[in-house]
């Protein structure tokens, strides 16, 4: 993450009022956060909360598009949010309050991001990050609970999935739902990559006849793909 410290400084030195952008703080504190600094991500992250059209919505933020981070403008230093961006940084501090054992705190934050992003294309991601909250609480069946209800027609069905297939390995020792999981997967969405993973599943629980078939299947499908060979 030395290059993202790099490009954080450039953009500074190209305009120093960025310093005040929501997602210029957001890349900042990912950086920090992947490098074990989370006391300093969290007082970046708090920064950004307290930015206008961060923690809700204003009139100068921008809409409930999908859109990946963008730096602010550098002539106006203005940082147009989508609700994407927003709920990128309160699932941020949400994860890195959990890192630094503030669990009260973190839920505090996944109660704001529920209220903000419910029922809009960032409620699967929300859904998800507070059900590996739940997890950290030892709420396992709640975390499950949240994470079977989305619906294969979510964008975040396959993320939503791979967390519950992990959940049963890791915390149930369940290995038959950890593989019906990735089962689920191919089903709803029957590419390369999914009976890629299918196969990995079946080897990690040690199913080598479901793990060859899937990987037959793969290479039906991209017999090209030397990597499948």
């Amino acid at each position: 993450y030395k290059a993202a410290h790099a490009v954080l400084e450039q953009a500074l030195a190209h305009n120093f009022a960025i310093k005040e952008s929501p997602v210029f703080n957001f890349v900042k504190a990912k950086a920090l956060h992947t490098q074990g600094e989370s006391e300093e991500a969290r007082a970046t992250l708090e920064k950004a909360m307290q930015l206008p059209g961060v923690r809700s919505a204003t009139s100068g933020g921008g809409g409930s598009g999908g859109g990946g981070v963008r730096f602010a403008e550098p002539d106006t230093g203005a940082a147009p949010l989508s609700a994407h961006d927003r709920c990128s940084i309160h699932l941020l501090l949400a994860e890195v309050y959990v890192a630094l054992a503030l669990l009260d705190k973190a839920g505090v934050v996944m109660q704001q991001a529920i209220f903000e992003f419910s029922a809009g294309p960032q409620e699967g991601r929300v859904t998800i990050a507070n059900a590996q909250l739940e997890m950290q609480k030892g709420e396992v069946e709640r975390a499950l609970t949240m994470l079977r209800a989305i619906q294969t027609s979510n964008p975040h069905y396959n993320a939503a999935r791979k967390v519950m297939a992990e959940l049963y390995l890791t915390y149930r020792n369940d290995e038959r739902a950890y593989a019906q999981c990735h089962e689920e997967l191919v089903r709803a969405n029957p590419t390369t990559h999914s009976f890629v993973m299918l196969g990995e599943a079946y080897m990690k629980i040690n199913e080598a006849d479901k793990a060859i078939a899937a990987f037959e299947s793969a290479l039906r499908k991209s017999p090209g793909d030397a990597s499948l060979a």
